[in-house]
């Protein structure tokens, strides 16, 4: 929600400032969120999401392929690829 109400103002021409104070505010609350739950941040930070070609570089052999998903509101997207191949979205 607080978000929807950043793009809103974003989109908005004449409502610079607004924009500006829901920014600040929303990085503040995110300070105070990594701040109070720093483990879990310190977690989120440590993940690193490999390019494309680290990834076929680096975990992939003729033996493996790579197979992701994200499952939204209505439908489940799925990705899969191995070394020779491009990916493949379903």
């Amino acid at each position: 929600m607080f978000k929807e109400q950043l793009y809103e103002a974003e989109q908005k021409e004449d409502n610079r400032s607004e924009y500006l104070r829901l920014k600040k505010d929303l990085e503040d609350i995110i300070a105070s969120l990594e701040k109070e739950y720093s483990a879990h941040y310190q977690y989120n930070s440590l993940r690193k999401v490999p390019n494309l070609a680290t990834l076929r570089k680096e975990l992939l052999n003729d033996s493996i392929a790579f197979l992701g998903y994200f499952v939204g509101d209505s439908i489940i997207y799925s990705l899969q690829f191995t070394q020779e191949t491009h990916f493949k979205c379903k």
